[in-house]
């Protein structure tokens, strides 16, 4: 055997070693991965080699001819199986392409078994190619020329490759791009030796026949890809089963109990905590419509309702029936299954709110899940409750009680004042009764809020002024403009806040329209009340009438119900100021909060 044809059987030799694993893989494995595929691919090229290895062997160009034919069949094959691997690893080829392939390398080597004369190859041209190699030695090939089919043959093989470049490209757009660049090369490989080899039998030049050496060179790049992603497979699987393991492990020691339905409402999964929760074994509950598991059916409607309309609720509460009958309170967390084909199609993920309002286009109609037992939540919750319930009948009984006691001292304090020969003595004791009943006021409203922690005190006013008007029987004469925002007031600000305003009324009431004044405008006495930008409340106390003495400091004055008002502002954290040209108006700013 001449020394260059030995070099093809080597090479046939590494296309079989190559080919085992694969085929091994393809046979076991039949999920349609390529590797049967690929490993039929080196068969052929080994295949392709052993007629090489035959046709460098031969003394004459005559004897060439049946391993050109063989070498001619190989390649149509080797095209056949190369676009094979391709369709399955890629899965971008229609089956009608990979189909038309097989007809025309089938019909391909059928004219080469089959001859036809000189169109496949013409037997009577001769031609010898010796190439001349480093250190002397020297490569002699003895063929036949080819005729018109196989010279078609090689063109449609060149566009073959340039077809399988399109779908490679396709690939790599396709998320593919690193695995897919790895087989651009080796395609590209491919083709520069089929190139060479083309432009050797249209006499451009004399070199070495390269295809073979293209081909091997293509297997072995393949190859070595492919082993790298059965070795990142392996490590994969190996992550897979430890995710798993460690799933399995979290899914059983869960004490919430996960579920899973499908479209129709079965439970095709849930955890072991189902046994503690309710008594069930979960092979008691799997494959059962979950309905049965609700207590009251239309919870579960609604939960359906919601998970179509929202695609996830959380703290959804229910109530469920255990295996022994009785009934548990569980929230309940959970988000609509979506359908696999909607997935691959990129749709919007639950809870997104742009959910299709027609579900069955996007929800495949299954919940998946989480219950947790708030059984004991919902004790606590309900003696909260209960004590709740129980201290603000207290507190308003208490408010009550105080408000009477008020009441009670009021009614004293007006029996002294009828008993008093001297004016100056009542008057202190119906200003002392007016205050009382400022302080009575509130506990009086608090007793019959819902809330006895705060108290409207825009409402609180209005009853309050309108009390003193008619106290000092002014409701004729004077008009009450009450400009009132709802303000809720704790009562550590109500009551200083109701003194103050006391006290400013009732000297407006004393002095601010005496009888002699002549005024020519209508009596008013305005309430303001509004909150302010930095969580500050405004009061206001004004009137039209004859306003401040002549030189007397509102701020510095020696009147006692003056300094308790300076006193009960400072108390509440506020400042007090005045404004207005007719009449007095006082301003007071406070911070809503206690301090």
């Amino acid at each position: 055997m001449k020394l260059y044809a030995v070099f093809p059987l080597m090479m046939s030799a590494v296309c079989l070693t190559v080919a085992v694993n694969p085929l091994l893989l393809g046979i076991r494995k039949k999920n349609g991965d390529g590797s049967l595929a690929f490993a039929v691919n080196c068969l052929v090229v080994m295949a392709y080699c052993l007629a090489c290895a035959g046709q460098y062997d031969v003394d004459g160009p005559g004897q060439s001819l049946p391993w050109l034919r063989l070498e001619a069949i190989a390649l149509n094959l080797a095209g056949f199986t190369l676009a094979w691997f391709l369709a399955e690893l890629t899965a971008m080829m229609p089956k009608t392409h990979l189909a038309a392939i097989l007809l025309w390398s089938a019909t391909n080597a059928i004219v080469q078994l089959v001859g036809f004369g000189d169109l496949t190859w013409e037997s009577a041209t001769s031609i010898v190619h010796t190439v001349g190699l480093p250190f002397g030695a020297t490569v002699v090939y003895r063929e036949v020329g080819s005729g018109i089919l196989t010279d078609i043959q090689h063109l449609a093989g060149l566009a073959l490759f340039v077809y399988f470049f399109s779908i490679l490209v396709r690939y790599s757009r396709n998320g593919h791009r690193h695995e897919a660049g790895k087989l651009l090369v080796a395609l590209f490989i491919l083709l520069a030796g089929y190139a060479n080899d083309l432009a050797i039998n249209l006499g451009l030049y004399s070199s070495l026949y390269l295809a073979e050496y293209a081909w091997l060179s293509m297997i072995v790049l393949v190859g070595f890809q492919r082993a790298g992603l059965i070795v990142e497979s392996t490590q994969a699987k190996r992550a897979l089963a430890e995710s798993e393991r460690r799933y399995r492990s979290i899914f059983e020691s869960l004490q919430d109990v996960y579920f899973r339905t499908d479209g129709d409402g079965i439970i095709r999964l849930i955890s072991p905590s189902v046994r503690g929760f309710l008594g069930y074994e979960p092979e008691e509950v799997i494959g059962k419509p979950d309905s049965f598991l609700y207590d009251d059916k239309g919870q579960r409607d609604n939960l359906y309702t919601r998970v179509r309309r929202f695609g996830a609720v959380s703290d959804f509460e229910v109530r469920l029936r255990a295996g022994d009958s009785s009934l548990r309170d569980a929230s309940l967390s959970a988000h609509a299954v979506r359908d696999m084909e909607e997935t691959a199609r990129g749709s919007p993920s639950p809870g997104s709110g742009i959910m299709p309002k027609s579900g069955p286009d996007y929800w495949s109609g299954g919940v998946e899940g989480t219950f947790r037992d708030v059984s004991d939540r919902k004790r606590v919750e309900e003696d909260l409750r209960v004590s709740l319930e129980e201290k603000n009948v207290l507190l308003k009984e208490i408010h009550h009680r105080v408000k009477n006691n008020l009441q009670v001292i009021s009614s004293l304090l007006y029996l002294q004042e009828k008993n008093m020969g001297d004016p100056k003595f009542a008057a202190v004791m119906e200003e002392c009764r007016s205050q009382i009943n400022s302080m009575a006021l509130i506990h009086d409203d608090l007793y019959q809020s819902r809330d006895v922690r705060k108290i409207d005190f825009g409402k609180y006013l209005k009853n309050l002024v309108s009390r003193l008007i008619a106290s000092y029987r002014r409701t004729e004469s004077i008009a009450f403009i009450p400009v009132v925002e709802e303000i809720s007031l704790t009562i550590e600000k109500a009551i200083p806040c109701g003194l103050i305003v006391n006290e400013l009324c009732s000297n407006t009431l004393k002095y601010a329209f005496p009888p002699d004044s002549r005024l020519e405008r209508k009596p008013e006495l305005r309430i303001g009340l509004r909150r302010l930008e930095d969580d500050r409340v405004s009061l206001t106390v004004a009137d039209n009438g004859v306003g401040l003495p002549e030189g007397m400091d509102f701020v510095r004055s020696p009147s006692l119900g003056l300094q308790i008002v300076q006193r009960l502002v400072h108390q509440i954290g506020g400042s007090i100021r005045t404004e207005g040209k007719t009449g007095v108006g006082v301003v007071i700013e406070f911070p809503e909060q206690v301090g």
